[in-house]
This record gives structure tokens, C-alpha cells and sequence, in this order.
């Protein structure tokens, strides 16, 4: 190719330490180009000498398909205007070409599905990027300080954009956000000429999405979002006078930090749209009373509801698979909890300080209950682990002192330390009859006038 002709050579090394690499590299001349790559899994990494003008990254070497621009591969490559890459291309590595100050032009492989942090950053002389439909995830600073930057068309199929993502591409004037997009991260489109200045006092909007104010001079105490399309990460995060939120129609995900510390919200209506709730979404909303997780939700991030001191009630779809790290932690008024048929695993802390829980149905598909899960529930009185639950990890109901009594199911294979630690009215444990013979209580600690019954 004529393209390939009129390049310098460089060489290309996977993302090992150099060391480590060099061990493995093999390499090939193409058109007068030297290029090394990775014996066992073909990854374009660190060019090794001077790379200028246009370029083209071969989809082979080696006989092996180029699979991966690795970290830093083209970093300050400031003599380099162009870039096509081949469609055998599915990950842009960190960094990949960040500080390349000469680039103007980029042909992105049909096929790359990420592209991680940093890789254009800095490319303060790119006018416009064609995202593929491929890409699923736009990561944080991607393309941060891509100052000429007027035009971005994002394929039908990105589901993520993160943090600063697009932050200081000032002329950034051309974009629209298809309908695939689920989250995006607080600060991915600062300083970008795109919000729509008419928008509510209370925030920010771009293309039907609800950004943070760029200050906290007005508070609002009651906010109507429907008919967006969604809302951005921590977008009323610390908006302490919000008490009420009607929340969009078409929202997929209610983000990180999204209501974080609202402490004055008293109530939400979680639309059955929604697929998940990020982590520390409602994290301190201190007077919220009543949560309806409905069935379209999948999953429930860390520390979603941590702090909602004053949560009496929770309904859980029938969807949910995970609770995330101290997804409802210190819910101190929470008194009866169901946790549905479809969730697997039951997270490190996830309900641990709920001090008034008196009662618990664990679903019948649970297989962990993580460290410390329901530590501290001292108000708890008894619990029954159902059979499909493999292991009680370290803690997981340590000072729950108001607890009299537990059965364990049959298919425990592994209680950790310090399961039922501080539980000093304990009065009774169910365990099944192979449990004498596998020891598996040897251990445990438990009250003096705790009695074990084999069954």
C-alpha cells in the first residue's frame, strides 16, 4: 500500500514490560516497516521508533490477527496526522495516542468495541471522529482537550460514556447520543459548547440528557424530568433541598451519585424502564421511607441505598441477580426484608447495620452470603440459609444480638470466620447431619447454650 510506503520505521511491542516481551516478540518487515508483536495474542502496543505522517496498522503479523492497540502505543507521537486502522481492531488501548498534537484524521476499525482511557487525548488537532457501531464503551478522557473537535457521530450500539470523556473540546458543536447510551459520567462533556441554555434553573441538558448545574447557587425542592431521555452521574448529588423527583420515562440506569446525599428526599418512583441503579445513588438520602425496585432492574450497585436511615420499606424486583457492596447498609429502620428468587449473590455489608430487621427471606437461587452481609443486625431473630447457598463468608451475621435462631441448608460447604460472632442469645442452630462428619462446625463460635440440632 502506498500508505504503508511512505512510513518511517517503527516498531510495535505488546504490553508486557519490555523485558518480559522482548522474549516473546517476533517481528516482520512490511513495505520497509519493521513491526514486532506478541507470539501469543497479537497485540499493537509501543512504537519503538520515530512514527510520522499517515499510517496504517496492519491486520496481520505473523500470520496472527492484530487485535489491540495497547497502552501508550502512539503516545507524543506529535509527527503523526493519520491513522487507519484495520477491522481486526477491538480494543484501543490506554492512552493509545494520547498527546498526538498532529493527528487530524482517524479511521476506527469496525470492529473495536472499547476504547479506553486517554487514547486521543490531547489530540488538539482532530476535527472529527466517526465512532463504529461496534463500540460499546467511550472511557473516561477518550478524547479530554481535543480542542479542534467540532463533529462526533457515536455509533448505535455505545451503552457507556465516562468521565471527561469529551471535557475541553471546546468547538465540539456536532453530536448526537443514540438511544443505546445507558449512562454517562458527570463531567464527560464539560466545557463543550452543546448544553442547551434554556434549560430549568436546576441543571443542565444536552440532547435530552440531565446534567449538574456547573455551580450550586440554586437548589431546587421538587424537579419533573419526565420526558428526558436521562441523567447524567451525580447530576443531584448534594442538592439538599430536593425532596421530590419525577424521573424520566426512558431512563435505563439511574447513575453513580446520582441523588447522593439528598438529604431532604422524601420520595421516588422508579420507572419500570430502568436496569440498573448505580453505585451510591441514593446514597444518605436520609428521609426517604418507601423504595419499589421494580422488575426491569438487573442489578443494584455499592452502597445504592447506604444511609437511608429512615427506609422502613423495600420491594425488590423478581430480576435483581446482585446487591452490591452495602447496597442497603445502616437502613436503620428497615424492620422486613424479601430478597427475590433471582438474586445469586448477596454482597460484603449489603444489609449490615439494619439494626431493626427483625425479619429475612433469603431466595431460594442465593449461593454467597458475602462478608458481613448481616452484620450488626441486631434487632434480626431468626434466618433460615436455603439449600442452594454454598458458603457464609467471614462475619456475615457477626453481632446480631437479638438473633435465637438459624438453620442452614444442605449445600453449605464453607461457613468463614466469625459467622455468628457476638450472637450471644443464640439458642438454637439447624445444621444437616453431614455436618458431623465433615467438621464443618469445628471453627464456628458459639454460645455456651447454643444448641446444635443435626437433622
Amino acid at each position: 500500500m502506498k500508505v504503508r510506503k511512505s512510513i518511517t520505521s517503527f516498531f510495535l511491542v505488546c504490553c508486557c514490560m519490555a523485558g518480559a516481551f522482548d522474549s516473546q516478540a517476533e517481528s516482520e518487515m512490511i513495505d520497509g516497516v519493521t513491526w514486532k508483536f506478541d507470539k501469543k495474542t497479537t497485540g499493537v502496543v509501543v512504537t519503538m521508533g520515530p512514527c510520522r505522517g499517515k499510517i496504517a496498522i496492519p491486520a496481520v503479523l505473523g500470520g496472527l490477527s492484530v487485535t489491540k492497540i495497547g497502552m501508550q502505543a502512539f503516545k507524543e507521537c506529535t509527527e503523526l496526522t493519520a491513522v487507519m486502522m484495520p477491522d481486526s481492531i477491538t480494543e484501543i488501548g490506554l492512552e493509545a495516542f494520547a498527546g498526538c498534537r498532529g493527528l487530524k484524521e482517524i479511521t476506527i476499525g469496525r470492529s473495536v468495541t472499547n476504547i479506553w482511557w486517554g487514547a486521543f487525548c490531547g489530540c488538539s488537532e482532530l476535527s472529527e471522529v466517526m465512532i463504529p457501531d461496534a463500540v460499546m464503551t467511550i472511557d473516561g478522557a477518550a478524547f479530554r482537550g481535543c480542542r479542534e473537535l467540532m463533529k462526533v457521530v457515536l455509533g448505535k450500539n455505545v451503552k457507556a460514556i465516562g468521565d471527561e470523556a469529551f471535557s475541553d473540546c471546546r468547538k465540539l458543536t456536532e453530536l448526537t447520543i443514540p438511544d443505546s447510551v445507558e449512562s454517562i459520567a458527570s463531567h464527560a462533556f464539560d466545557g463543550c459548547p452543546l448544553f442547551d441554555t434554556k434549560s430549568d434553573p436546576g441543571f443542565r441538558v444536552l440532547a435530552g440528557w440531565v446534567f449538574r448545574r456547573e455551580d450550586d447557587l440554586y437548589l431546587p425542592t421538587s424537579v419533573n424530568l419526565a420526558g428526558f431521555r436521562g441523567i447524567a452521574d451525580g447530576a443531584f448529588s448534594t442538592s439538599s433541598e430536593l425532596e421530590e423527583v419525577t424521573l424520566p420515562d426512558r431512563i435505563k440506569k439511574i447513575g453513580d451519585d446520582t441523588f447522593n446525599n439528598c438529604w431532604s428526599l422524601k420520595d421516588i418512583s422508579i420507572p419500570n424502564c430502568v436496569k440498573e441503579i448505580g453505585n451510591s445513588a441514593f446514597l444518605r438520602c436520609s428521609r426517604l421511607k418507601k423504595v419499589t425496585i421494580p422488575d426491569s432492574v438487573l442489578s443494584i450497585g455499592k452502597c445504592a441505598f447506604d444511609g437511608c436511615s429512615a427506609l422502613k420499606s423495600v420491594s425488590i424486583g423478581n430480576n435483581v441477580t446482585n446487591l452490591g457492596w452495602r447496597a442497603f447498609a445502616n437502613c436503620g429502620d428497615l424492620e422486613t426484608l424479601t430478597i427475590p428468587d433471582s438474586v445469586t449473590a448477596i454482597g460484603e455489608e449489603a444489609f449490615s447495620g439494619c439494626s431493626r430487621l427483625t425479619f429475612a427471606i433469603l431466595g431460594k437461587n442465593v449461593t454467597t452470603i458475602g462478608e458481613n452481609a448481616f452484620s450488626d443486625c441486631s434487632g434480626l431473630l431468626s434466618v433460615t440459609i436455603p439449600d442452594s447457598v454454598t458458603e457464609l463468608e467471614d462475619e456475615a451475621f457477626a453481632r446480631c444480638r437479638g438473633l435465637k435462631s438459624v438453620t442452614i441448608g444442605t449445600m453449605v460447604r464453607r461457613i468463614g470466620r466469625g459467622v455468628f460472632v457476638g450472637c450471644d442469645n443464640l439458642e438454637r442452630l439447624s445444621v444437616p447431619a453431614s455436618f458431623k462428619e465433615t467438621g464443618i462446625l469445628d471453627n464456628v463460635r458459639l454460645p455456651p447454650e447454643c444448641q446444635i440440632i443435626y437433622r
